[in-house]
């Protein structure tokens, strides 16, 4: 009997939080309960509604079981299990792959430089980049990169590391010199980073020339790359 009594006790629990959560979206015309005001208990319950639905999708045992019924009778009345601050966070990651997709239509790759008409998304994959190597290192992640975000830039062949400081620079320099038609890139303006780049360049070449230890080391390779790109060693 009190085990009965305990299972009506839960239901009886979900109903109300329910009918609290139905008098919410007459009042408002939406579910996005926040966990301020008037409303925090509920928001909190619906926090957790979210969470438990998502361990049960991945067969992990949730804080709060919710029922076949209980998931339908949310979902008929049109319940987000994504929370408005996780859907817009979609949205934005949406968005910005979007870009990504256009300028491998028009470049053939996904190496976005970070400079000229394109240093915001430039700056998003290396943020992206910095992320994915955050959570393979188990560390705490500002740009939060779900599974299905990172298979899909996989699919787009999108390079989690343009191996190395170097190879990023080189490109925004390249993408710099299809623009400009040269590689003098000064250090001021909307380029300046990439100009004191440069300046580094030529400074560590010329001390490793006169057989003295570079700022910044060279090999042959990349000392080629920039004199095939047409790269000025002297200002």
């Amino acid at each position: 009997m009190n085990r009965l009594g305990f299972k009506w006790s839960l239901q009886g629990k979900f109903d109300k939080r329910f009918d609290d959560l139905m008098s919410v979206k007459a009042k408002y015309g939406h579910f996005d309960v926040y966990h301020t005001g008037e409303n925090v208990s509920l928001g909190k319950w619906c926090s957790e509604v979210r969470s438990s639905y998502k361990k049960i999708q991945n067969n992990q045992k949730p804080k709060m079981n919710l029922s076949d019924e209980q998931i339908q009778r949310l979902n008929d009345a049109g319940f987000k299990w994504c929370s408005q601050k996780e859907r817009e966070h979609m949205k934005a990651f949406d968005d910005r792959f979007n870009d990504l997709m256009s300028f491998k239509a028009k470049y053939g790759h996904c190496d976005v430089p970070r400079t000229g008409e394109n240093v915001s998304l430039g700056k998003w994959c290396s943020e992206v980049r910095s992320s994915y190597k955050k959570i393979q290192n188990n560390q705490m992640s500002n740009n939060k990169l779900s599974d299905e975000h990172i298979q899909r830039l996989y699919d787009a062949g999108f390079k989690w590391s343009l191996q190395g400081k170097f190879d990023e620079r080189f490109n925004d320099l390249m993408s710099f010199k299809a623009k400009y038609g040269h590689c003098d890139v000064l250090c001021t303006g909307e380029n300046v980073s990439l100009g004191k780049w440069c300046s580094e360049m030529r400074s560590s070449y010329k001390k490793i020339q006169n057989n003295k230890k570079p700022k910044m080391n060279l090999s042959d390779e990349q000392i080629q790359r920039l004199n095939d790109a047409g790269f000025k060693w002297c200002r």
